[in-house]
């Protein structure tokens, strides 16, 4: 009896130990629950939505990015066409305007050359290439500048707000939207076209429309030929021009407008051999002319004394002029310059010898041998 007792109350025993495992077992599962954020709070949307063009940009959409702002003054005159330019971020440029704004419409010109008094807190910056002044808005590092620059008389103004509008990244325009870029200001001391456009910086320099000679020039019909960035490279950075380089020379910073640069250091002078491109049919010789001398100090030149200066040269079989602005009898600080044109296939090719009138006046048989040695692109 003792035995079948045991044996019941432990099978009684595994019986209970089994229904209880089964049934915690069979609990069943949480439910697995689905979280919904609505659109508005997630922060996605804020994240892909890019910040939206202002009103006065002339872009052809409204979803350009924005983080720059680029103002031009351009100031027509008989002898040469002068650029004062703005271009850095959105919101420097934004302080600024009280100050550039005021000097922009005070600017004046004497004697081909910008007359103006520097605001306070104002300064004179570093000479730099390609520009006849650069000045400083304020004492911010790095500086905001604007930059002063000029070019032949009758420029195309199509072509300079494509390349302005290229450099912000925004789409070319046709000659029928020029109006919404450029207003003339005739309020000014001098009347002169303003453009006032923001996008974003493509950071760095840009072919020029014309240098691109297998797309639509913006003539009026149709768009630029880039939308948003610069035109494809077609040509090696030299733009495809041959030459034999000055011996002793250290090549220099280049881009679209300047394809060949070389500079050179002696006894802490300096000089730079360049050449530039720009359209054939906005460039005439005797305003370039006229304009290098005053770069130089020359600007009571008369047109006899310039045409005693000038001489015939060629290029790659292409006759051409060149200018010879050395001075005599004067310090050696003083600036110097040796300048060409030669026009082919709708460019006008220049080639200038410009610095310290030591280095121009010691350069001139090194510049003319690399003048010699130049061939044209196919």
């Amino acid at each position: 009896m003792t035995n079948r007792l045991l044996q019941e109350q432990f099978l009684q025993l595994t019986l209970t130990v089994v229904l209880v495992t089964i049934l915690v077992g069979c609990k069943p599962d949480e439910p697995v629950v689905k979280h919904r954020i609505p659109k508005a709070r997630s922060g996605l949307e804020a994240l892909r939505e890019p910040v939206k063009v202002a009103a006065n940009s002339g872009a052809p959409n409204s979803t350009q990015e924005v983080s720059d702002r680029m103002v031009v003054g351009l100031y027509e005159l008989d002898e040469a066409t002068w650029f004062l330019k703005i271009n850095g971020p959105l919101a420097r440029v934004d302080a600024t305007e009280d100050q550039w704004l005021p000097f922009l419409e005070k600017v004046t010109f004497e004697k081909g050359q910008p007359v103006f008094d520097l605001p306070d807190g104002w300064s004179v910056g570093k000479d730099k290439p390609m520009r006849y002044k650069t000045l400083n808005i304020g004492d911010q590092k790095p500086p905001l500048e604007l930059a002063i620059s000029s070019l032949g008389p009758n420029q195309d103004l199509v072509l300079n707000v494509n390349r302005w509008r290229g450099q912000l990244g925004l789409d070319g325009i046709s000659k029928s939207e020029l109006g919404r870029n450029l207003k003339k200001r005739v309020d000014a001391a001098t009347s002169f076209w303003y453009f006032d456009i923001r996008g974003k910086s493509s950071g760095g320099g840009m072919m020029p429309p014309f240098a691109n000679r297998g797309s639509q020039s913006p003539s009026g019909q149709g768009r630029a030929p880039f939308a948003g960035q610069a035109a494809p490279q077609t040509r090696p950075a030299n733009a495809g021009l041959k030459f034999d380089a000055p011996e002793g020379w250290k090549a220099g910073k280049t881009s679209g407008m300047v394809p060949v640069r070389f500079a050179k250091t002696a006894d802490g002078k300096q000089a730079q051999i360049t050449i530039v491109q720009m359209p054939a049919a906005a460039n005439e010789w005797a305003p370039n002319a006229k304009r290098w001398a005053g770069e130089v100090g020359l600007s009571k030149l008369t047109e006899e004394e310039l045409n005693s200066r000038t001489s015939d040269v060629t290029v790659d079989g292409i006759t051409g002029q060149l200018l010879d602005l050395t001075q005599k009898d004067v310090d050696e600080a003083e600036k110097a310059t040796i300048a060409g044109m030669v026009k082919r296939d709708g460019v006008a090719w220049f080639l200038k010898l410009t610095g310290d009138q030591s280095v121009v006046a010691e350069s001139k048989e090194a510049f003319t041998k690399f003048v010699e040695s130049l061939k044209f692109p196919n």
